[in-house]
């Protein structure tokens, strides 16, 4: 959401969201996740829509970078494709890594290893990549 409206943002790199959260709502099998939802957020179709990424991926303009473990049992990977499709009609480009042995927090060294090769390769840093 923040990266909608940061314009001078470099690089973005995201794992594990709920980027629908009306979908996230409907779809998550965690009855703490979805009252959570429905304290913070509230759950009429204006609320979701403002907490949807996905409304807003038009806004994002720099690359980005979305890891989504396939055995995640909060939010169903489809959330990351989706979201992903919708960036990939910009200019900047997006990669989607949907890692089939990981759940809901994808492990420190892989995340830590492709967070830091994408923003080495968008932004010219030398981050470790261990």
């Amino acid at each position: 959401m923040a990266a909608a409206e940061a314009p001078e943002l470099g690089a973005l790199v995201l794992t594990a969201g709920a980027y629908d959260l009306a979908a996230g709502y409907r779809d998550c099998p965690w009855s703490g996740i979805r009252r959570n939802i429905e304290r913070e957020a509230g759950t009429s179709d204006e609320a979701f829509c403002a907490r949807s990424a996905l409304v807003r991926a038009h806004l994002i303009c720099c690359p980005g970078l979305i890891m989504h473990g396939a055995l995640d049992d909060r939010f169903a990977p489809q959330q990351a494709e989706r979201f992903a499709q919708a960036l990939a009609g910009r200019e900047a480009p997006v990669e989607l890594k949907i890692f089939p042995d990981e759940g809901h927090v994808i492990s420190r060294p892989r995340f830590l290893r492709e967070a830091h090769a994408f923003v080495n390769r968008h932004l010219g840093t030398d981050l470790p990549l261990a």
